[in-house]
């Protein structure tokens, strides 16, 4: 009976044992990790507290020497905007109709754009740069520096003229602007006229995307139309704004201006009728194959799939062509003859 209570207390006594080390190398496993976590914490603490202190003491001596001029630091998606040059401007379109002479025309475009340039303050800000680092400064730009007429000294614009001088003079803007606005003195050639309806002239406003996106920006002059129109309702101009169409993905929507803090900033564009909401719109600068397609199309004056099978046509035969292998190539003949 013994020799069996002596294996009984060895076998529960190395069981113990064996349970209480695991238990124990769990636990400082554990701790262990714990501390690497607080320690990489407090590096980071370490790395990211003298550029918070700099940049507080930064904006605090910039808004004690502006005074009510200063407009603060870019932040949020404002400052990934300002350092992206692919994505520096959006271009809205507002297209109207109008009857009155010349003159008279463009008297309530002037008026329009001085009502637009003092809804907000970042329509009169522009940006400076210190130590790196971007902000705002207030009523740097004044309605006469913002608008330009566009004269083309002839009866009409094409819509093909309209799209060269967006591409040469719209996807680009000059340090010191924030925003500009061209307004045709022509008429645009429409694909049908209707002698009976009045002329469509149109407004190509270039913002910076720092001012504001394509809708909140949008809605700010659709608002400022609104309001003339219910003062003045036969005021000669018919509301019809739009900008272009985005290709919207997750690197150009955001909910908020600042991602970081979930805020709006305190210059931010509200959008008319929706103050939740933000999306970013932009027009490429790059070429894209539609719009190369369509220039083909215009110059040879065939249609779009003529373009498009030829291109495929011509891809396969050089694919043929430079093919070492006999199966391959006799595969894609084929193919071709289909």
């Amino acid at each position: 009976m013994q020799p069996i209570l002596v294996v009984l207390h060895t076998v529960v006594k190395d069981t113990v044992t064996a349970m209480t080390s695991s238990i124990t190398d769990k636990f400082l496993k554990i701790i262990g990790r714990i501390l690497m976590y607080i320690g990489l914490l407090l590096l980071g603490v370490m790395f990211i507290t003298p550029f918070v202190i700099f940049r507080t003491c930064l904006h605090f001596t910039l808004k004690i020497f502006y005074g009510k001029l200063y407009g603060g630091l870019l932040n949020g998606s404002d400052l990934m905007f300002a350092i992206n040059s692919d994505k520096t401007v959006t271009n809205i379109l507002i297209f109207y109709s109008c009857s009155r002479k010349r003159f008279e025309r463009e008297a309530l475009i002037k008026s329009f754009i001085e009502k637009v340039h003092s809804s907000t303050d970042k329509f009169r800000c522009s940006i400076k740069k210190i130590f790196g680092y971007l902000y705002f400064i207030k009523d740097q730009i004044k309605s006469h520096e913002v608008l330009k007429m566009v004269d083309y000294n002839t009866a009409y614009i094409t819509k093909n003229e309209l799209h060269d001088y967006i591409e040469k003079n719209c996807l680009t803007i000059s340090a010191n602007q924030m925003w500009k606005v061209a307004a045709f003195s022509q008429p645009i050639c429409n694909d049908v006229t209707n002698d009976s309806e009045s002329p469509q002239y149109v407004i190509v406003i270039t913002v910076v995307h720092c001012v504001g996106d394509g809708p909140a920006v949008a809605s700010v002059f659709k608002k400022v139309l609104e309001e003339d129109l219910s003062k003045s309702p036969d005021l000669p101009i018919r509301k019809h704004i739009r900008h272009s169409r985005p290709s919207l993905n997750l690197s150009d929507a955001f909910i908020y201006r600042n991602p970081l803090t979930s805020e709006l900033n305190n210059l931010e564009l509200k959008i008319a009728n929706n103050f939740n909401w933000h999306v970013v719109t932009h027009i490429e600068t790059n070429p894209k194959y539609i719009s190369i397609v369509r220039e083909i199309k215009r110059k040879l004056g065939v249609n779009f799939m003529d373009v498009i099978g030829a291109a495929i046509y011509s891809s396969i035969n050089d694919y043929i062509m430079t093919a070492s292998s006999y199966y391959v190539i006799r595969r894609m003949g084929s193919l071709t003859i289909l």
